[in-house]
């Protein structure tokens, strides 16, 4: 005891030194450590701690005016105790600080119900606030939750939240669950997210509004503001969204206020903000995009996507609305097409129209068109049947219907009816109906009617390459034409034929009893001065055999020599034999007293000038054959005159010789 107090009585000397001798005091068991300059009091040790006063409660109670943070150690309670200025205070007594401790449970929480808790950030803006790093990855999660493997189950991130289902995840509680509260891992769920599905359960006897499974607005009573609604009749998504239905079956209604007004209407899809807003009992309807089918209310079987597709569409049914704006105003107008921007977009009452591209039909009227292209048919004011494809083909019709306009501004402000133009601005701004035009420009600005046009670039009958006229029957060929060959060889018509058994051409005007025309060939100089070609004719090697001509207005027929001088020898032929032998005979032919050759007679006396026609099997006779005989006859006949006239005048000079004699007796 002695010992002790010696040793007390030391230490008290000690720090007394401390207090009066420096500014800091160490107390250690390691001689070459130096006490921190910024501690009044530094005690060090490796191997030891530090003890503060034990005291049981009582004892620490009859301390006499503690000072504000005096420490002691209550062995009563194990617990450290400091004092707090007026009080001692548990340093784990949740009365005391920000933490608690559930002596029961062991459960550590947060003591004051006014502070934020702040991971990442000093100033926390909720009871716990979790802020990422600046410039950490997105995929990075905020607050994670794993399983016994250390593989994420629930996982926050700066950009979303994900849920992690387990491969191969059992039964009912297995993946992700949603169930009624309080139930057992098998009791009721309302959501199941597994590997293989995703499920949502309602209840087989939904009630009215709040039937099968519903999110609605925080706080609202049941029937108001629903967000969410399924149920075994209608799938119901979106701020109230379908909220008037009583008796519609079947339905999909996604966005803001979709079928607002519908009550009865069934198996209608609606998507977007004020989708089929005023739909009230139409079926079978698709609308997708904002404000698509916004004031249909009896139409059925409809198809509108995008935004404002069919906005006006009221009773209009089995229409087909595919763009931003198409079929925008169209009203009650059935079995109709419009794809594109705006296409459609200011047509009413208007049927059994299709217009494909933007623009197309965009202020249409009139039913039963097709506008395909962009802008085709954009303007068309009051048309009916009219067909156009290209860019802005028929963009203006005014009045004009049944026409066929292709090609980029084929038709453009055309007026007329019953029109065809096929090209690039083929028919542009013209006025007239019936007509043809086919090619580039072709029977632009034409006035007239009933035309035919084939060229490009070419808006008149005189340099079109094919002009016609309908009504008159006029077909105009302003080119060479190769028939049978691609190039006309130096001819305005040049005609190769294949013909086994045909003409390689033929003109025919029969009249009927009634006298007409053949074939007028006008050609050569004027004031018939000169030798003029008619025609040419050639075989079948292209070797000349004839040519009709006229010289000096006089028309002639003109064989080809078809021998040389050497094998040229004098005809032993007795023409008055033959033409004295030949009968001629005269026969009618329809009606009609002919005098001739007796053609069977004639084969027997001179068969050159017979010929028997291989097409009808008939005799044929060629007069000009008889040329050569009756010039022949007609040189023996003077022949025989001259031989005569010689006889003559030596008869006369005997005579003359007789009559001297006579005379002189």
């Amino acid at each position: 005891m002695k010992t002790k107090l010696i040793l007390f009585t030391f230490i008290v000397a000690f720090f007394s030194l401390g207090v009066f001798s420096q500014n800091n005091v160490t107390v250690t068991d390691n001689a070459s450590h130096t006490a921190d300059a910024s501690a009044v009091l530094d005690i060090y040790s490796t191997s030891k701690g530090m003890l503060v006063p034990r005291m049981t409660t009582t004892q620490i109670l009859l301390i006499s005016n503690p000072a504000t943070g005096l420490l002691v150690f209550n062995t009563d309670l194990n617990s450290f105790y400091f004092h707090n200025g007026s009080a001692w205070q548990n340093l784990s007594d949740p009365s005391g600080g920000i933490w608690g401790v559930n002596t029961t449970t062991g459960d550590v929480y947060v003591n004051d119900l006014q502070t934020n808790i702040g991971i990442g950030t000093s100033q926390p803006v909720s009871k716990l606030a979790v802020h990422a790093n600046s410039g950490a990855n997105p995929d990075d999660p905020l607050f994670v939750i794993q399983d016994e493997f250390g593989e994420p189950i629930f996982a926050v991130t700066s950009e979303g939240v994900r849920i992690f289902v387990k491969s191969g995840a059992k039964a009912l509680s297995g993946g992700f669950a949603v169930g009624k509260y309080g139930a057992a891992k098998a009791g009721e769920e309302y959501l199941r997210v597994t590997p293989d599905s995703t499920r949502v359960y309602t209840q087989y006897s939904p009630k009215a509004v709040s039937g099968g499974f519903a999110v609605g607005k925080y706080g609202a009573a049941k029937g108001v503001d629903n967000y969410l609604k399924l149920n075994n009749e209608n799938y119901l998504m979106g701020h109230r969204s379908g909220s008037n239905i009583t008796s519609g079956l079947y339905n999909l209604f996604l966005g803001y206020e979709t079928g607002l007004a519908d009550t009865s209407g069934s198996k209608n899809i609606l998507i977007g903000h004020n989708a089929g807003f005023n739909n009230l009992s139409g079926n079978d309807n698709i609308f997708v995009g904002l404000i698509s089918g916004y004031n249909n209310t009896v139409g059925r079987n409809n198809i509108f996507m995008g935004n404002a597709s069919g906005f006006d569409n009221t009773t209009g049914s089995y229409n087909v609305y595919i763009g931003d704006s198409a079929g925008f105003r169209n009203q009650d107008g059935w079995y109709n097409v419009s794809v594109g921007y705006y296409a459609g977009h200011t047509s009413t009452n208007m049927n059994n129209s299709t217009f494909v591209g933007a623009g197309a039909g965009m202020l249409a009227q009139g039913s039963d068109n097709t506008f395909v292209g962009n802008s085709a048919g954009s303007f068309t004011s009051a048309g009916v049947g009219n067909t156009c494809l290209g860019l802005m083909a028929g963009l203006n019709i005014k009045t004009g219907n049944n026409n066929v306009y292709i090609g980029r501004n084929a038709g453009h402000d055309n007026e007329g009816s019953q029109n065809t133009c096929v090209g690039e601005s083929a028919g542009y701004s013209g006025v007239g109906s019936n007509n043809v035009f086919i090619g580039y420009g072709a029977g632009a600005f034409e006035t007239d009617s009933n035309r035919l046009y084939i060229d490009n670039n070419a808006n008149n009958a005189n340099n079109t390459l094919i002009y016609g006229e309908f009504d008159n029957k006029i077909l105009a060929l302003n080119a060479d034409v190769g028939i049978g060959k691609i190039n006309p060889a130096n001819a305005a018509l040049d005609i190769i034929s294949n013909k086994i058994a045909g003409w390689a051409a033929k003109f025919d005007n029969d009249g009927n009893d009634i006298s007409r025309y053949g074939i007028l060939i006008q050609a050569g100089n004027d004031n018939a001065v000169g030798t003029n070609y008619f025609i040419d004719f050639k075989d079948g090697d292209g070797t000349y055999t004839g040519y009709i001509q006229a010289v000096d207005g006089v028309l002639s027929l003109f064989d080809i020599v078809k021998s040389n001088k050497e094998s040229t020898t004098n005809s032993k032929l007795n023409g008055l034999d033959i033409t004295n032998k030949l009968n001629i005979v005269d026969y009618k032919y329809k009606n009609n007293k002919i005098t001739g050759f007796d053609a069977v007679q004639a084969k027997e006396i001179y068969p050159a000038m017979i010929s028997k026609d291989i097409r009808t099997g008939n005799l044929a006779i060629d007069q000009t054959k008889l040329i050569p005989v009756l010039t022949k006859a007609i040189q023996e006949q003077n022949s025989e005159i001259e031989k005569l006239k010689t006889e003559n005048i030596e008869l006369r000079l005997e005579m003359d010789e007789l009559r001297k004699i006579i005379e002189q007796k």
